[in-house]
């Protein structure tokens, strides 16, 4: 190779290495990523884009059995975490088709959601409820758990429940949570009722002198500066 032909080689060689430099300072310094157009969608590929008009003629051709004549003695209280594109989303979570499936199964049958207030009335006494009634609830609210179902819900004329780790959503940096604006979405639809998940007490916390970790909700919490365990009071 000649004079020329090895610089031509060498500045390729040295251009590609400073491209790779640079990339790698991109990925790892989020700062430069915004400013130079390189910032990902914090949500890519975490919700499904549904059809409102396939969706509602699916629950049409569903041929739902009507509702059944007489009240509850008991109500079901469903519960679910997140929904994900698909099943490898987290432990806890199952895919949108899946859910879809349950509610379509479940409207087929006849079933009809209830409000946590018609639930609380029933357990008091004070409201008799459909036969075939249940509550659909979400818990932690993240994202996935409105964004992927909302479409669902409201083809089916369905309502839910979402209990919200406050502390999580109010932290605009928690992008895996739903945030004030999504919340205050959900309440304007009219179907969904928001309640409370604890403000910031979801995780662990330290349970004795040792250090040793418990889960919040079943535990009390070692207060170091004190030398013990919280009180009842």
């Amino acid at each position: 190779m000649n004079k020329t032909g090895r610089f031509i080689a060498e500045a390729i060689a040295a251009i590609a290495i400073l491209v790779l430099l640079f990339l790698l300072i991109i990925h790892y310094y989020p700062p430069l990523q915004e400013k130079f157009g390189f910032k990902r969608d914090p949500n890519a590929g975490r919700f499904v884009k549904f059809n409102h008009s396939q969706l509602v003629k699916e629950v049409t051709d569903l041929n739902a059995t009507k509702a059944q004549e007489g009240f509850a003695q008991s109500i079901v209280v469903l519960n679910y975490h997140g929904t994900f594109p698909n099943e490898t989303g987290s432990d806890y979570s199952i895919s949108v088709e899946r859910f879809k499936e349950h509610m379509y199964a479940l409207k087929k049958a006849g079933y009809q959601t209830v409000t946590t207030k018609d639930l609380y009335l029933f357990l008091r006494g004070e409201e008799q409820l459909p036969k075939k009634s249940f509550v659909l609830t979400f818990d932690d609210g993240i994202k996935e758990s409105y964004y992927n179902t909302e479409p669902i819900l409201e083809a089916l004329n369905y309502s839910a429940v979402i209990f919200v780790i406050t502390g999580q959503s109010i932290d605009a940096t928690k992008r895996y949570y739903l945030t004030k604006d999504d919340l205050l979405k959900m309440q304007a639809t009219g179907h969904w009722d928001i309640e409370s998940h604890s403000y910031d007490g979801h995780g662990w916390v330290q349970i004795d002198s040792n250090g040793t970790l418990g889960p919040f909700y079943s535990n009390k919490m070692w207060l170091p500066d004190k030398g013990r365990l919280e009180t009842d009071e």
